[in-house]
Formats: C-alpha cells, structure tokens, sequence
C-alpha cells in the first residue's frame, strides 16, 4: 500500500493484518495533527472520495495493493475557516429548529424524526472534530455558564428526548424543546464564535505562522528558545 501526502510517499507502520480504511485514516490524521497539519481531502488510486464516500468506506478492509493520497491544510486555517462557515450553518440550523416547530405547532404532522436526526448528527460530527483540533480553546467556551461539554451533553439529551417524544406522538413536547431548550444553546453558541475565532488567531506564532493551542507553557518557553 502506498500513502501519499501532497506529494510525498509515506512509510507508516502499519499492523501486518488485513486492516481497514479507518485505521489507516486514524494513523495519518494523528501524525498529520502533531505536525500542526489537517487531512481535507482523500484520493484511493486516483479516484476523489465524498464525505458520504468515506463513510461508507471506512470499516471496509483494503487489499493493500492500494494508493491513498491526502490533500492537507494547516490545522488554523482548516479551522478558522470552518468557525466563520459554522455561523452561517448554525443560523440555518436555528431556521430548520423554527421550521420543524412551526410545523408541529400548525398541522401535528408526522414528521419523520430520522430526516431530523440526520441533520442534527451533522452538527454533532462538525463539533467533535474541531473540539479535537483546538481542545483548549473549546475548553474554554463557556455556553450559559456551562463548559462546551456539559452544554453539548445536554443538547444530545434534548436530541434523544425529542426523538422520544416524536416517536411518543407527543408533538407538542417535541416542539417545546427544540424551542425552549435546544435553540437557547445554539444561540449561546453563536454569541461565542467571534471570540473563539479571536482567542485562537491569537495562538499563532507571527515568527512562523503556527498554531500554538495545544502546546503547554513550557513547550512554548523551549520552542521560543529552541
């Protein structure tokens, strides 16, 4: 199996086993992140793979006779670009909220709670990627007074009681808390963008234009002096 990154061959060490697309996946994006580096894009002799693609692929075991090639971005630009797209995806998703509501509210319409589920997992997938790109930074959002994390386990709780509700035929449950209790954290959410894009342009070191975010005090102090 051959891997290669931009341009350049690879050599992994990789178990001498049948093994499957998301381990190699897995074993290039940890060494690509310690480098500061992201995957954005997959290649499997030659030919381009979708997200839906990739997904589908994943678990599938390679015959190793393969040749995968990454496209890579650095890690703050991949993630900048990412926070200043997800406003606009959450205000869409704030108006998918209110049309799943209204809908519920107006007609009590059965609404298949799978099409729901789909685009809300979107959401969920977006999130845990970046919080493993910048840990520290999301780390520090606090979203009414919660961590990020207290506040996404909360929202996948609204999620699952939703679902419940719908498959209850307790529409008006359902309508409830996406209103009054999902939507009030995507709007904290929102409100925290701007200062999360800010606290981690702050991160880049101007002398070589690289994230800083996950570097500890004193690997900042031997990376300067070094």
């Amino acid at each position: 199996m051959d891997i290669i990154i931009e341009d350049a061959k690879m050599d992994f060490e990789l178990p001498n086993r049948k093994i499957s697309l998301r381990e190699v996946v897995d074993e290039v994006e940890a060494f690509l992140f310690s480098v500061g580096k992201v995957p954005v894009s997959l290649k499997i002799d030659d030919k381009e793979l979708s997200q839906a693609d990739l997904e589908s692929r994943l678990d599938k075991h390679l015959s190793g006779k393969e040749t995968l090639h990454f496209g890579i971005r650095e890690v703050i630009d991949f993630v900048i670009d990412n926070l200043k797209g997800s406003q606009q995806a959450n205000e869409q998703m704030r108006k998918m909220i209110d049309t799943f509501a209204d809908e519920i509210y107006s007609t009590e319409k059965t609404l298949n709670p799978t099409t729901m589920v789909m685009e809300f997992n979107e959401f969920f997938q977006f999130w845990i990627r970046l919080r493993a790109l910048i840990p520290t930074e999301v780390a520090a959002t606090k979203l009414g007074g919660r961590t990020f994390d207290e506040a996404f386990e909360d929202l996948r709780g609204f999620l699952q009681e939703i679902v419940n509700a719908m498959e209850g035929k307790d529409y008006v449950l359902a309508a409830d808390l996406l209103q009054y209790e999902f939507a009030p954290v995507l709007e904290q959410l929102q409100e925290e963008l701007p200062g999360l894009v800010e606290r981690i342009s702050a991160k880049i070191d101007l002398s070589d234009g690289l994230y800083k975010g996950n570097s500890t005090p004193s690997e900042e102090t031997e990376n300067k002096e070094g």
